[in-house]
């Protein structure tokens, strides 16, 4: 298994050659047995990715090695920000799985406990950080977003301090906002792995976004060719068909009826069963089937087998 780990902005000029490198073996020391993970930075993006902006900043970058990736024979990709910019739109682009840490380890955090905080480097987060938990649909269960008000470049700088102020908040989600798990919003606090020790201290699970995307990509991977005329269901099918200028051209003046139509478009690739469709359900078994199907066992064992990695 083949695996890209996608920088969404410069880190060489950010953080130097050494942490980059760096950053590679760490990747690989998290990947389970016979999967390769390779690094890669987007050299149009930014720095560092601290607001919005930023976010905005890498995304067509992203989406752009996205497509590469999938071109070069990589089986996966993790976009390499706790803020998941780009994902939406690599996912549109390209069949292989596309994973963003931010999400998969609100997921982990979810069946961890009943309630997650989670822990950010800037006060400017905050509120993005809850529209993201919100988007993935686990807004009832988060209990808190703390910051440690320290930017990504200085965590790299200062990882001592980066911890201690880590953990001064971690323990303020526990005690005050009644957290059960504890998750870091920050690819550079993942990369400084810090998380078992915090887990360690306070006595309850801190999940490292890293290890949540890592292990999350290798699942998928090795379930999605499992299935039989698999074409995946994010993928828009108007939005491959047409080229970059087309679909510029249909987003200046898109209206509710082209996004129906391309709704349409995609149901119909997807499942083969169009929208007049008056089959029966049991005549539409097979055509459903060609989707994505995560059974409640593959649930569990990816728990338990991250819970048992965590360890």
């Amino acid at each position: 298994m083949r695996l890209l780990y996608l920088l969404p902005g410069n880190i060489k000029k950010g953080l130097g050659e050494a942490e980059f490198q760096r950053r590679g073996e760490v990747l690989q020391s998290i990947a389970g047995p016979g999967v390769t993970i390779e690094i890669a930075d987007v050299p149009t993006g930014p720095s560092c990715i601290e607001c919005m902006c930023d976010e905005y900043q890498a995304i067509p970058g992203v989406i752009e090695a996205t497509v590469q990736a999938e071109k070069d024979g990589f089986d996966g990709v993790i976009i390499g920000c706790a803020g998941d910019p780009g994902v939406d739109g690599a996912r549109e682009m390209v069949k292989i799985p596309v994973i963003g840490p931010a999400q998969a380890s609100y997921v982990v955090c979810s069946m961890l406990g009943r309630r997650f905080s989670v822990i950010t480097p800037l006060q400017e987060l905050l509120g993005t950080t809850e529209e993201l938990v919100k988007k993935c649909g686990l807004g009832d269960s988060l209990a808190s977003i703390r910051s440690t008000d320290i930017t990504v470049l200085d965590i790299n700088r200062n990882p001592g301090i980066a911890a201690e102020r880590t953990l001064e908040e971690a323990q303020k989600c526990r005690d005050l906002d009644r957290a059960d798990c504890v998750t870091l919003g920050c690819m550079s606090l993942a990369f400084a792995q810090i998380d078992k020790e915090i887990s360690r201290q306070l006595g309850i699970p801190v999940v490292n976004p890293l290890t949540a995307a890592v292990h999350t990509l290798e699942a998928l991977v090795r379930r999605v060719p499992q299935q039989e005329g698999l074409s995946v269901p994010h993928q828009a099918a108007g939005c491959v068909r047409r080229s970059a200028a087309e679909r510029g051209a249909v987003g200046a003046g898109r209206s509710s009826g082209h996004r129906c139509h391309s709704l349409h478009l995609i149901l119909q690739e997807q499942t083969g069963v169009t929208a007049n469709s008056r089959q029966g359900c049991h005549d539409r078994t097979k055509t459903v089937r060609q989707i994505p199907c995560v059974l409640p066992s593959e649930t569990i064992y990816l728990y338990v087998f991250m819970c048992i990695r965590r360890n």
